[in-house]
């Protein structure tokens, strides 16, 4: 179910955002702490989203949102992967995204990568440093912490999963929003 959204202030960014980046082999992922404005306000709107069943342990919904955010969001991408950001468009809906980490078998999720593009994971668990999302690449393994209000930016095709440790979630459900720019067939013609 797609839910459009009328308060365009709730995915206001932050004017104070801190950008890193971290090499990881041939990739570069880029962790934007501070993002959200209003990160309360977000994660109190997806806490009220329906959100419909997509495995034994998560749970999604879906919602078209302002474009707004996609102009200063693709700003960023413009800047952090500027060869990239002109093959791209976003898909106009986020994803929120809830773990029952109860019924969620961590030690045996499945690596895998989104297609070609630009993937954001935005953290909403209040408590700071609990899980995160762990990338795999040539037998090495990077953790990038899911700290309150932070994005992090990432290549689609770089293979990655859920992290987080036993008893981290014990009283409440991993929520994240998840944000794609997927390459289009259009963008890469209009660039020939």
């Amino acid at each position: 179910m797609k839910i459009d959204i009328f308060e365009d202030y709730l995915f206001n960014v932050s004017h104070n955002f801190n950008v890193q980046q971290k090499r990881f082999f041939n990739d570069t992922i880029t962790i934007v702490d501070n993002f959200y404005q209003y990160p309360q306000h977000v994660r109190k709107f997806a806490l009220k989203l329906p959100f419909l069943r997509e495995t034994e342990s998560s749970y999604g919904a879906e919602v078209i949102v302002p474009s707004k955010i996609f102009v200063e969001l693709t700003s960023l991408i413009k800047e952090q992967y500027p060869i990239l950001s002109a093959l791209i468009e976003p898909t106009r809906t986020i994803r929120f995204r809830l773990v029952d980490t109860e019924q969620h078998d961590n030690q045996y999720d499945e690596w895998h990568s989104d297609g070609k593009g630009i993937a954001g994971i935005v953290y909403l668990n209040e408590r700071h440093n609990v899980g995160g999302t762990s990338f795999h690449c040539k037998g090495t393994t990077f953790n990038i912490e899911g700290k309150w209000n932070r994005l992090v930016l990432f290549p689609m095709s770089i293979t990655h999963k859920v992290w987080f440790d036993n008893g981290d979630f014990a009283d409440t459900y991993r929520i994240t929003q998840i944000l794609a720019y997927r390459i289009r067939l259009n963008k890469i013609l209009e660039n020939k």
